[in-house]
């Protein structure tokens, strides 16, 4: 996306701790995220001559585990990442976005970017099905309750 981006990432202990700055309580990975971004901006924006914000949106982490139990929580969240640039209308196939994890699910690049052994295990994927599955729309309330 051009203003911001998704990851799901399987968390363990360490991740999810939290860590006192400012006496103010943060997640371990949002930190993490925060600082990454924001010495990327620096540099572009030293690169470019520029200043201000290269991303609109705080980062933020979302903790998919406990899922709700009336729907797939988790793989509604994984095609719904796949899908936002092409509900966005930025492509016209979700196949299109060159920057998605889509690709290789879909076997369009060779699988590196992404866990898809891991992927599979958790999200109980059917790989038969992944493209068709990937196009199917997703209730607006749902997406409402993943962020």
């Amino acid at each position: 996306m051009p203003n911001h981006f998704h990851f799901k990432i399987r968390a363990n202990e360490n991740s999810i701790k939290t860590i006192t700055i400012k006496d103010e309580e943060r997640n371990v990975i949002s930190e993490a995220l925060r600082n990454l971004l924001s010495s990327y901006s620096l540099a572009i924006n030293k690169q470019e001559r520029r200043t201000g914000s290269l991303f609109t949106q705080n980062t933020k982490v979302k903790d998919l585990n406990p899922a709700p139990v009336d729907w797939e929580y988790p793989i509604t969240c994984f095609h719904y990442i796949h899908q936002n640039p092409y509900v966005a209308l930025l492509v016209e196939k979700i196949d299109d976005w060159e920057f998605s994890s889509f690709r290789d699910y879909h076997q369009l690049r060779n699988g590196t970017l992404c866990n898809q052994i891991l992927a599979k295990e958790v999200l109980k994927i059917d790989f038969g099905n992944f493209y068709e599955e990937s196009y199917k729309s997703i209730n607006p309330d749902k997406i409402l309750k993943i962020w």
